[in-house]
Parts: structure tokens; C-alpha cells; sequence
């Protein structure tokens, strides 16, 4: 309205034609402007998204970031399993490495103990033999003792009774006797030790 009352205030030391046709310019000017106006406001608004086309890119985009955070929970998830799994693989074997192990050395020491159980007991029969070989020694030299005085004996038997000329049949045969019995013996008692050695290596 102030805009209409200038245009309709003629201006002063104008005259009526000259400002009729001033206002009727200012109005088309005017008119021009607005609609110009009005055609870069359509323009813009039909070139530039509205709220709702922004709120579906939007959302359009949110969906696609979710995807992607959901292949990738996926494809963690499957390795933390993968994992998971190896690593109970390597535990049950790590187990039966050590269940190996603890078999291995309760077989070293069961053997070790063994050996030195035969290297004790063969101390024992290498000793048993050398008393052993002792006591044959000892009964060696009494048989050879003994022969000897058997011998010493017959020959005295015999010189006496080629002496006397006279030998008696009892006598001789009582003699020979004696002698054989200490033999026999002497023989036996040899016999019984060499039986009772034991067999093994010395």
C-alpha cells in the first residue's frame, strides 16, 4: 500500500502524462520482478531434493552401512570360530604329546630301574662265583691231599706185605675200601659245588 500511495502521489515538478506513464512503467517493472522471481523460486524447488527424497537417501544409505557392518560380523565371527576350533585341535594335541612324554619317561625309569636291579643281582652272582671257585680250589687241593696220602698208603701196603710176605685177604679188601669211600666223597662234594654255580655271565 505505501508502495501504490507513492506511485499514486504524483512527484513534484512533474506533470500528469509524464507521471501516469512513470507509474505505469514502476508497475510493469514490478510485475516482471515477481514473476521472475516466482520462476527461479519453481526452478529451484523442482532441481533441489525435498526432505522426504534426502530422508530415503538417507535411510537408503544406512541400510548399505548396515550390510556392511553385518558381512563383516559374519565374516569375523566365522574366523573367531575357525579359530576356536584350531585351537582346541592344538590342545588336544599338546595333551597327547604330554600323555606320550609321561609314558616315555615312566618307561626310561621302570628300565632304568630294572638295570640297576640286574646290575645288582649280577654283583651278587659274580661274587657267589668267585666263592664258588674259591671253595673248588680249596676241595682241589685236599683231593690232591688226599690222593696223595692214598698213594703214601698203598705203597706202604705194599711194601709191608712184600716184607712179611704175608697179606691178608680181609685186610687188603678193608683198605681198599677206606680208600675208595674218602674218594668217592672227595669226588661228590666236587661234583655238588660245580652243580650249585649259577649259570651267567661273570
Amino acid at each position: 500500500m505505501d508502495r501504490l500511495g507513492q506511485l499514486q502521489k504524483p512527484p513534484k515538478g512533474l506533470k500528469c502524462a509524464d507521471w501516469e506513464t512513470a507509474a505505469l512503467n514502476s508497475q510493469r517493472n514490478s510485475s516482471s520482478r515477481s514473476l521472475q522471481e516466482i520462476l527461479e523460486l519453481q526452478s529451484i524447488s523442482l532441481h533441489a531434493p525435498s526432505t522426504d527424497a534426502r530422508l530415503h537417501e538417507s535411510r537408503g544409505q544406512m541400510h548399505e552401512v548396515d550390510q556392511a557392518l553385518a558381512r563383516h560380523k559374519e565374516y569375523y565371527a566365522n574366523e573367531e570360530k575357525q579359530f576356536r576350533v584350531k585351537e582346541a585341535q592344538l590342545k588336544e594335541k599338546e595333551a597327547q604329546l604330554q600323555l606320550q612324554l609321561n609314558r616315555f619317561n615312566k618307561f626310561v625309569d621302570t628300565n632304568e630301574d630294572k638295570r640297576r636291579r640286574a646290575e645288582k643281582r649280577a654283583a651278587a652272582e659274580r661274587e657267589i662265583i668267585r666263592e664258588k671257585e674259591k671253595t673248588i680250589v680249596t676241595l682241589k687241593v685236599a683231593v690232591e691231599q688226599m690222593e696223595a696220602k692214598e698213594q703214601k698208603l698203598e705203597a706202604g701196603v705194599k711194601r709191608c706185605a712184600s716184607d712179611s710176605g704175608q697179606v691178608y685177604a680181609g685186610e687188603e679188601g678193608a683198605s681198599a675200601d677206606r680208600l675208595f669211600y674218602i674218594r668217592v666223597k672227595l669226588l661228590e662234594q666236587t661234583a655238588s659245588v660245580a652243580v650249585r654255580l649259577p649259570l651267567c655271565a661273570v
